[in-house]
């Protein structure tokens, strides 16, 4: 029961990192700092998900 509690409790941290992350880069943080400030979160997934921000609309 304790590994389940762990794994969730891993999976609700990252999610909120992924928001805060989302978040720092929509209002211009580089993707550097919130590599520093997002520990559970790569950084080649933080350059993704900027990349993902950044791209102009496809609609």
């Amino acid at each position: 029961m304790c590994q389940v509690v762990e794994e969730y409790a891993a999976e609700k941290t990252k999610q909120t990192e992924i928001k805060m992350a989302t978040n720092l880069l929509e209002n211009g943080v580089s993707v550097d700092l919130v590599a520093k400030s997002a520990p559970t979160l790569t950084y080649d997934f933080i350059a993704e998900l900027s990349k993902k921000i950044l791209r102009p609309s496809s609609i």
